[in-house]
């Protein structure tokens, strides 16, 4: 299957609100994101890491992101990105720290 493009739009509301919707379709192409995608050298000599909490709702995107998450181990900064709009259903932090120090090292989880 071909990736799709994802379609962004944006409603202005002035003076200060824009909300963005995003359409993607079967799924969002960042949650097909493996943890053999990822170059972990360069994810723990970042000063700044960035990872979105959505990474975790879905596999592959979910294990790649733990792995990320582990290979990070404190070093430098780790910003856990949330979507204001899904802020209710999406971890905190704490949850995600947790889940970083309690998933299985193979890449399965409960």
């Amino acid at each position: 299957m071909s990736a799709l493009t994802p379609v962004t739009f944006c409603e202005i509301f002035p003076p200060d609100e824009f909300p963005l919707y995003v359409y993607c379709w079967p799924k969002a192409p960042e949650l097909e994101i493996r943890s053999e995608d990822l170059d972990l050298d360069a994810t723990r000599s970042a000063g700044v890491f960035w990872v979105t909490v959505t990474g975790l709702s879905d596999e592959p995107s979910r294990t790649a992101t733990l792995t990320a998450l582990r290979a990070r181990a404190g070093r430098g900064i780790t910003v856990l990105a949330r979507r204001l709009a899904c802020s209710d259903a999406m971890p905190r932090a704490a949850e995600v720290e947790a889940l970083v120090d309690d998933e299985p090292r193979d890449g399965t989880h409960a």
